[in-house]
């Protein structure tokens, strides 16, 4: 890129990081992914000299309004013009289809990021007496919370001009402007500050991968049309107060409540008990920065562990503390959290909206604010709230309709809110066994599912010791080197394996590797892990060295059972912080020492029983969790429809 000249009289502002990472979006075909919009429905008289006049008057209040985008001295700069050289006109159009669509193609409309401006104000005429105020702005200079700012300030100044008043005497000249938070933000954030507040992200967010949501059209790695849907999502008021309720008494914030039920949600329709959301904050810590219109707002990576088989009153109490942790490190722009923790880390956002809306009157005419349709998605899926009057909360769930179709959001935005509505009532029960469908959903999942349903209501090691109590001397597994063990003896061996584990700390749907040959000690081991109430991971040993340790450290195994035979390769995973290797061969003795009884621990057919990873259509493997539900479902329907017998 070469340096920029420029004809005018202009300041220049160091870009600020945000704004570096979404010109680098718009330069890659971003577009209009990035436009921020809102609206203002004016039923009465519209006296559109007088908008123009107001909207002149927000440009020169605001420096961002005036700002567009040059290379300088080998680094992006804001470029700042006076308010005398930046025109925004005020067209009138007349609205011939929907506010929606017509809005929506106003949105649509390109910026020059170069050449400017970067907003635009449009009037729709929709009928005698009806209006539609569009205002639209690329968000490198504005965000959410600056779209407020600037509906409001309309409002105030239309009444000003419509009166006479002089609009440039409204208010005094604000305290700092946009490209002061930029000066400060590069300065401030730098050097020993900047690396405490990544050392923070980087260990919070150490080995955690995308949601990877199951999509109706694979992910191809391709560049996205950023297309996006939308289906509605209502709160009744009766269950946001039981959630407030339920929030308070746990310490916790009704957002807090919410990211808990929604991570568990999406958690499970997943299969990722470990889940990172994403939220946006306003960026705006100092009080002076709250009428000042800029790009504030920056993400937050949120990890929630939903594993453990853990009540709502238990993640509550996790989702406050992650919360917590991520506001009190906020200032950390995303761009450089996402250099050190991965760019495709935050698939899924979870937004609750607390930006003052515009509503009331003007000079002969009343107004209320309107949302824009359509739109472009930035992540693959991303709940929208915000709080209504009568105490309810209403938004939508955006998605990425590259991936996605309609009914299946339907069906995920359903069953964050039976869960919600179950947990809120029950909050002491395991989330993960409140039912993610409907009535008509679970009669059509049973008409494919075993047709006894007590059949189902087991644990795959139950299943094994009632048939050890049934007959103890049957040969239950045989070995080429001619070694056997009857179920009895596989259901003593496997309590052993487990006590041992639990003394190890192995804990409720924590992750075990195994990493054995085919022998009887693999059965015991799978048998015993269950046994410990952890899930299995199978490690094959022929494996390369690299996949088995990305597998491991992916699903944070405290420990990797094996033997003499397929110990070498399980090298690589022992280098892993925090990774136990126990050999069954030169341990055999440690594990003997336990008691051959049952360890008994409380489970539900809803917890992890294993995890298989994928060859990953993304490039990457991802490890599927899979419950004790499914799985002896899956064997009881097998053995029903296609009978195995001795």
């Amino acid at each position: 890129m070469t340096d920029a000249e420029f004809d005018e009289e202009v300041f220049l502002f160091p870009a600020s990081f945000g704004q570096e990472r979404l010109w680098l979006l718009d330069c890659l075909g971003a577009g209009s992914a990035y436009h921020v919009a809102g609206g203002l429905r004016v039923s009465g008289v519209l006296d559109v000299g007088v908008l123009q006049a107001a909207v002149a008057g927000v440009v020169a209040r605001h420096e961002s309004l005036r700002t567009r985008f040059a290379w300088v001295g080998g680094a992006l700069q804001q470029v700042v013009a006076e308010p005398s050289a930046v025109v925004v006109g005020v067209p009138v159009v007349e609205v011939a289809g929907s506010l929606d669509e017509w809005f929506g193609a106003v949105v649509e409309e390109p910026f020059d990021l170069a050449a400017g401006p970067l907003v635009r104000v449009v009037v729709g005429r929709l009928g005698e007496g009806e209006w539609a105020v569009g205002l639209v702005a690329h968000h490198m200079i504005v965000d959410g919370w600056s779209m407020g700012v600037l509906l409001r300030e309309l409002g105030v100044l239309y009444g000003v001009a419509a009166s006479g008043g002089d609009v440039a005497e409204v208010w005094p000249e604000l305290e700092v402007q946009y490209g002061d938070f930029a000066v400060w933000q590069r300065e401030e954030l730098s050097g020993e500050v900047l690396e405490e507040g990544l050392g923070f992200w980087k260990e919070a967010l150490a080995g955690a991968s995308g949601l990877e949501l199951p999509a109706e059209r694979p992910r191809t790695g391709g560049a996205s049309s950023y297309a996006a849907g939308q289906v509605a999502v209502v709160v009744p008021a009766v269950l946001a107060g039981r959630l407030k309720a339920v929030a308070e008494a746990g310490r916790a914030t009704v957002f807090q409540g919410l990211l808990a039920s929604f991570a568990s949600v999406v958690g499970r329709w997943a299969g990722q008990p470990d889940v990172v959301v994403a939220t946006p904050v306003a960026g705006r810590s100092r009080a002076e920065l709250e009428g000042v219109v800029g790009f504030f707002v920056n993400t937050l990576a949120l990890r929630v562990d939903t594993s453990g088989g853990c009540s709502f009153t238990e993640l509550l109490g996790r989702a406050r503390e992650v919360t917590l942790g991520a506001l009190a490190h906020q200032d950390v722009p995303f761009e450089r959290v996402a250099q050190v923790a991965g760019s495709d880390l935050v698939r899924v956002m979870l937004a609750l909206d607390n930006t003052p809306r515009m509503g009331g009157e003007l000079p002969g005419a009343v107004v209320t604010e309107f949302q824009a349709g359509g739109g472009k998605a930035q992540f693959e899926a991303a709940l929208h709230l915000r709080e209504r009057a009568d105490g309810s909360l209403e938004g939508r769930l955006e998605y990425a309709a590259d991936l996605f179709d309609a009914d299946g959001m339907e069906r995920l935005a359903g069953a964050w809110l039976r869960v919600l509505e179950a947990a809120v009532a029950a909050p002491e029960m395991p989330v993960a066994s409140h039912a993610l469908s409907g009535g008509a959903e679970r009669e059509l999942i049973a008409s494919f599912s075993c047709p006894d349903p007590e059949a189902v209501t087991g644990l795959m090691h139950e299943e094994i010791a009632r048939q050890a109590a049934a007959t103890p001397d049957a040969m239950a597994v045989a070995g080429e080197d001619g070694t056997g063990l009857t179920y009895a003896e596989l259901d003593a061996e496997a309590n052993r394996l487990a006590n041992f584990l639990r003394a190890a700390g192995v804990g409720v749907e924590d992750v075990v590797g195994v990493c054995l040959h085919r022998s009887t000690d693999l059965v015991v081991a799978l048998v015993g892990v269950l046994k410990a109430g952890a899930a299995y991971l199978p490690l094959d040993p022929d494996y390369p060295a690299g996949r088995l340790r990305a597998m491991a450290t992916g699903s944070r195994v405290p420990v990797v059972l094996t033997h003499d035979a397929a110990l070498d390769a399980t090298t690589g995973i022992g280098l892993s912080a925090g990774v136990r290797i126990v050999n069954l061969d030169a341990d055999r003795a440690a594990v003997e020492a336990f008691p051959r009884t049952d360890p008994r621990v409380p489970l539900t057919p809803a917890n992890a029983a294993y995890v298989l990873y994928t060859s990953g259509s993304t490039g990457a493997p991802k490890g599927a969790v899979n419950t004790h539900a499914a799985f002896v479902n899956r064997i009881t329907w097998t053995q029903n429809a296609y009978p195995l017998t001795p």
